[in-house]
């Protein structure tokens, strides 16, 4: 009986993350669909600027989940950080977009041949795919996260990447 339980437990954590998964990959096809400009402006900055994204993604990344645990443990503030924890996965489900259009960009070169939805659902289905290889996956998973998240804050908080978008136009 205790063995069907962890069974059914198991298999309950699979269909989460495969459906926080396929959010993930429809998280960035959104994106690029309905801001074009700012999917285009974190794509330069994901692949022009690489080492600073990815620590202004580890920063903002390690930081936010300190507040989120410090202020779960203040009761009187437990309300804020579960607001703050919904931002912060919701920022971290975006981040991964610049990666799955990255691979795109790699599995199809040529833009014509396929749509731009087209292509991040494969790139993002084949990376994601990637990413569950057990103990390698988890630190290729990582590190395009960090990467996007410092895209995705560095073209929130900054103003110049609207000259990024222009110039490349």
């Amino acid at each position: 009986m205790q063995a069907a339980n962890i069974a059914l437990g198991v298999i309950g954590i699979l269909v989460v993350w495969t459906a926080l998964k396929a959010a993930s990959i429809a998280a960035a096809i959104w994106f690029e669909v309905s801001f074009p400009r700012r999917a285009e402006a974190m794509y330069t900055l994901y692949h022009e600027k690489k080492g600073r994204c990815f620590f202004v993604g580890l920063v903002n990344v390690a930081l936010g989940v300190f507040l989120v645990l410090v202020l779960l443990n203040l009761e009187a503030f437990a309300i804020l950080g579960l607001l703050l924890g919904g931002i912060l996965f919701s920022c971290a489900v975006l981040s991964y977009g610049p990666g799955y259009k990255s691979f795109a960009h790699k599995l199809y070169p040529e833009e014509n041949t396929h749509s731009i939805r087209q292509r991040i659902l494969r790139g993002g289905t084949i990376l994601e795919l990637l990413f569950m290889v057990p103990v390698l996956g988890q630190f290729v998973s990582l590190g395009y996260l960090f990467r996007g998240f410092g895209a995705l804050s560095l073209t929130t908080f900054q103003r110049r990447w609207k000259i990024v978008v222009e110039e490349r136009s």
